[in-house]
């Protein structure tokens, strides 16, 4: 079993004093709905059918095909004489070019490219939505935490109040018992509101309009013992789509490389066909109903001589691809950097928010170890109610931080989990502490 952090508020405050009616909606099918609903997702789904339709290496292959009709009269008015010119044919046209070599290689990292980006389109949305529904689920907890506030509050304004009309209790005391409870309600009514923003921002990307939305709390935080940012980088990095977008390019600028040379370095060759049939006399008056065809094949090619010489057009098309070969290598070299120094960044923070949840867990225990010393020293006359209300404000203000620090880190992991490309239960299952 691997080692939580369980405080007792978490347990008081996270096992359903919020709740609304309905069925609750998993992360899954939060995704799902995303997947299914959102317009940026549908926008790249068309675009990739595009890519891949432009993608298809069969069009480099087909001939041009046409069909030609040709039909002429003309003659005299006065003798009604003429002639008839009619004919129709078919043409086949090919550019047998060297960019044929490539082009199949060319079209397969294209297709790997639109691949890669809809994919990018699709863990983006995914992440959008992982994140917004922890926020939810977290806000949920603070409003959680929040109604038992006032729900104290209140409690001790009915006894202040009863005490009050016994004569035991002084007007000061009702009156600052009143404003905790009117803090306590503006705490409550604070949180509310940012959770229907947060909740208006999640019906957004997941496309869920009128539905009751109940979320999973949050799971139950796991300490991480992680390995360092360069043997992360080395076990996750070529499968990021980042990385395998930068080695595509690559590829993409080296086939491109290949074909400028080939067609501005290497001899092209066109091939075309044809066959035509029409009437054997162009005269009316002459024509006896026979036809007659022709065919005809034809051959060209061109060898680009001035291509080889420098600050040619040629010469420098051939420079310029040179040229972003360097670039898309350049840019590989960065993006490894940028992922290896993201990776480092992450793991300071998660290292940094696990001793803020510590720290956080260590003042809720003295805040409520206090409010119950306080509670008993009012009671007993030893504490003004001023002096019992800020220690109260103190273990809301201490709850609502905890709460904050434990959705901190579990982020800060899932942080981590996109810039790997892992989920969180691998990351759990592989680098959670026994």
């Amino acid at each position: 079993m691997k080692r939580t952090i369980l405080f007792p508020v978490l347990c008081l405050f996270m096992a359903g004093l919020y709740a609304s009616s309905g069925d609750v909606l998993t992360l899954d099918e939060a995704i799902a709905s995303a997947m299914e609903n959102n317009i940026s997702l549908e926008i790249a789904q068309i675009e990739l059918r595009q890519s891949l339709r432009n993608a298809n290496v069969a069009s480099s292959y087909i001939p041009d095909i046409s069909i030609d009709g040709l039909f002429t009269a003309s003659g005299s008015v006065m003798d009604s004489t003429g002639s008839l010119t009619a004919g129709g044919g078919i043409g086949i046209s090919m550019a047998l070019g060297t960019n044929l070599i490539t082009d199949a290689t060319a079209k397969s990292i294209e297709r790997t490219l639109a691949n890669l980006s809809y994919a990018t389109t699709v863990d983006s949305l995914e992440e959008s939505v992982i994140t917004s529904y922890w926020n939810l689920s977290s806000s949920k907890n603070q409003i959680a935490v929040a109604e038992n506030s006032l729900e104290n509050a209140q409690d001790n304004y009915d006894a202040i109040l009863e005490s009050y009309d016994s004569g035991l209790k002084s007007e000061l005391e009702l009156a600052n018992a009143q404003l905790a409870v009117a803090q306590a309600e503006y705490n409550l009514k604070a949180l509310k509101d940012a959770y229907v923003l947060a909740e208006d921002e999640f019906r957004i990307l997941t496309g869920l309009e009128n539905e009751d939305i109940v979320l999973e709390d949050l799971p139950e935080t796991v300490w991480l013992n992680l390995p360092s940012a360069d043997e992360l980088y080395n076990t996750y990095a070529d499968g990021t789509n980042m990385i395998r977008t930068r080695s595509a390019q690559i590829s993409q600028s080296e086939t491109s490389l290949t074909t400028t040379k080939l067609n501005n370095q290497l001899p092209s060759v066109t091939l075309s066909a044809g066959w035509e049939m029409g009437p054997e006399s162009t005269y009316i008056s002459s024509w006896n109903g026979g036809m007659t065809d022709r065919a005809s094949v034809t051959v060209a090619f061109s060898i680009p001589i001035s291509n080889y010489i420098p600050s040619s057009s040629g010469y420098n098309a051939v420079e310029n691809a040179k040229d972003s070969v360097a670039i898309a290598k350049l840019n590989l070299q960065d993006a490894e950097k940028t992922l290896l120094n993201n990776i480092s960044s992450c793991l300071k923070t998660i290292n940094q928010e696990k001793e803020n949840l510590v720290l956080a867990g260590k003042k809720v225990e003295i805040a409520e170890r206090t409010y119950d010393l306080g509670k008993d020293a009012y009671e007993a006359g030893l504490l003004s109610f001023s002096d019992f209300s800020d220690l109260e404000d103190s273990l809301f203000s201490t709850r609502i931080s905890l709460v904050d620090a434990e959705y901190s880190y579990f982020n800060a992991c899932n942080s981590l989990c996109f810039l790997l490309g892992i989920d969180y239960e691998t990351l759990t299952d592989l680098y959670g502490e026994a």
